[in-house]
């Protein structure tokens, strides 16, 4: 399923958003709280990562990525 997840993550990626972007995205919409946590070789990388909060995501495509994982217990 993850490998799935990554090659749609890739086909949306468009030059305003990245995988980075949907993945920070994901988590910041679940009903619980949850603080991603992300790692930075350059600052630029941080500035970058900060302006996901000014994109709009659609609600539709974040859920369609959540309905792709499948979790066992």
């Amino acid at each position: 399923n993850n490998t799935k997840i990554f090659e749609r993550l890739l086909e949306l990626c468009d030059g305003n958003r990245t995988v980075m972007d949907y993945c920070l995205a994901f988590f910041q919409g679940h009903d619980f709280p949850a603080i991603p946590l992300a790692g930075f070789s350059k600052f630029e990388q941080f500035e970058d990562t900060i302006k996901l909060f000014e994109k709009d995501f659609d609600e539709k495509i974040l859920r369609e990525l959540a309905a792709m994982k499948r979790y066992d217990y």
